[in-house]
């Protein structure tokens, strides 16, 4: 007898449903108290539930409740949670995976405004969509796209580089003949200073000295003074004999 109650009611309910909510908008969300994924969709399940109040019929259906049962057997809900849109006629069902991306874009696909503003006026679609461009010194910006389907502001650019593609930097050096010269490095596309060049001579005409300097170790200096001394005393000793 149970039985066949449970099979009057599943056929009832197909027949009783589609003729109640053919011009409305609902979403029905299956899930389960206990799961570990419902738990971590729950903030972004919120945010979706309230943004649409109002405008469409949001039903949650807990596994836990034991009346809820038979709306799981009749769509088939095993791997929780799942969402199903539904909206003139039409149904789409979101696995579990897949309401991240799909749930919020799909209500929008079926509603006719999209956060109050027209459809012709939407600009993206959330939450999933991310928008990059570069910026600075080869930086980089995201922006992401907010629930009422409106893009947010840049973010900072961030990841720059210390110099701008094709700058350029000069310092003064000495050539290698002693003159005042000059070198160049550039910026490459990296926005990194690559190596300096080579140091070019300010005056072509230039012919500087060059002056070199020998640096003696204190030692040396020892040897050679020792060597003086005793230079000196044998140039007395012969100057002594001769005499």
């Amino acid at each position: 007898m149970e039985v066949v109650k449970n099979s009057f009611l599943v056929v009832m309910f197909f027949i009783l449903v589609p003729t109640v909510f053919a011009d409305e908008i609902r979403v029905l969300y299956f899930y389960n108290t206990p799961c570990v994924f419902s738990k971590e969709m729950e903030p972004y399940k919120n945010e979706i539930k309230d943004w649409w109040e109002g405008k469409i019929d949001w039903i949650e259906y807990n596994h836990a409740q034991e009346e809820n049962e038979v709306f799981f057997q009749i769509y088939k809900i095993f791997d929780i949670p799942v969402a199903v849109v539904e909206c003139f006629n039409k149904s789409y069902r979101i696995e579990r995976t897949e309401i991240l991306t799909k749930l919020n874009r799909t209500i929008y696909e079926c509603y006719s405004e999209c956060g109050n503003i027209m459809v012709e006026r939407k600009e993206c679609d959330p939450p999933e969509y991310v928008e990059y461009r570069d910026c600075g010194n080869c930086g980089n910006q995201t922006r992401m796209c907010k629930i009422d389907c409106q893009w947010e502001e840049w973010s900072d650019c961030i990841n720059q580089g210390v110099c701008s593609v094709g700058e350029s930097q000069n310092e003064s050096c000495t050539a290698f003949d002693g003159c005042s010269g000059i070198r160049t490095r550039a910026c490459n596309s990296t926005c990194h200073w690559g190596e300096w060049g080579d140091c070019i001579k300010i005056d072509p005409n230039c012919t500087a000295t060059i002056t070199i300097v020998v640096d003696v170790e204190e030692d040396h200096l020892k040897y050679l003074a020792v060597i003086v001394a005793l230079s000196l005393l044998l140039v007395l000793m012969i100057l002594k004999r001769i005499s």
